[in-house]
């Protein structure tokens, strides 16, 4: 899970495995959280286990928003 929201990253600091939030801050930049992001999918693609999993969630929901016509 990847959050650039700060409260978000201080309250589920434990559910996050990347913080961007420092974007908003101007302390780090749009390239760097780039790295970041491929860096830590590349580890989880070679076997790093996400939070999600260390924690044992193993259920999830995905929201679609639909435009009304």
């Amino acid at each position: 899970k990847i959050t650039a929201n700060p409260k978000t990253a201080k309250a589920m600091s434990e559910n996050m495995d990347i913080d961007v939030s420092n974007i908003l801050k101007k302390t780090l930049s749009i390239a760097k959280a780039g790295d970041s992001i491929f860096n830590e999918v590349i580890k989880v693609a070679s076997g790093k286990l996400t939070s999600a999993e260390i924690l044992g969630q193993d259920e999830f929901a995905i929201t679609r928003l639909y435009k009304s016509m």
